[in-house]
């Protein structure tokens, strides 16, 4: 199941590594995980997106299910459940990569907060990239307008 082989608990967030990205889910007992999906094949379409339940064994895929390790949060894990299993069939249609995909839910389900670090490690990674780039240009520029070479 993950690093310790322990057995998920009801209100657990579960991942999945998916390779370049992880997927999310509560799981909510009875081999069962509530996640924001497209369905089976169709993990990340947007059209068929809406909060499904579905085996462990589906959501696992060919992955390794992990137990993300912080499970203190501002609900216990019979609420995250509950409010996993209460949002089962919501948000048709709503998602969307970067403003409410599947660890957003998973978090808002054990948080109260719709939070994907994924997004935010991205967004960074993009940024200083950006950064990055403008500097190599600004300087590029800077060396032929003064005629100088940047070692």
């Amino acid at each position: 199941m993950n690093k310790t082989n322990d057995k998920p608990i009801p209100g657990d967030v579960l991942s999945v590594n998916r390779g370049l990205y992880k997927h999310y889910g509560v799981y909510i007992g009875n081999d069962e995980v509530v996640h924001f999906s497209g369905g089976a094949e169709n993990e990340l379409s947007a059209e068929r997106a809406c909060i499904r339940k579905t085996s462990l064994e589906e959501f696992r895929g060919d992955g390794e299910i992990e137990i993300e390790a912080n499970n203190c949060g501002a609900f216990s894990h019979e609420e995250t459940a509950a409010r996993a299993r209460a949002a089962v069939g919501s948000e048709k249609g709503k998602y969307d990569l970067a403003w409410n995909n599947c660890e957003h839910f998973a978090n808002w389900c054990r948080y109260g907060k719709k939070r994907s670090l994924q997004v935010e490690r991205a967004a960074v990674g993009f940024a200083g990239m950006a950064i990055l780039g403008l500097g190599v240009a600004l300087s590029a520029m800077l060396s032929d307008q003064l005629d100088i070479d940047f070692i």
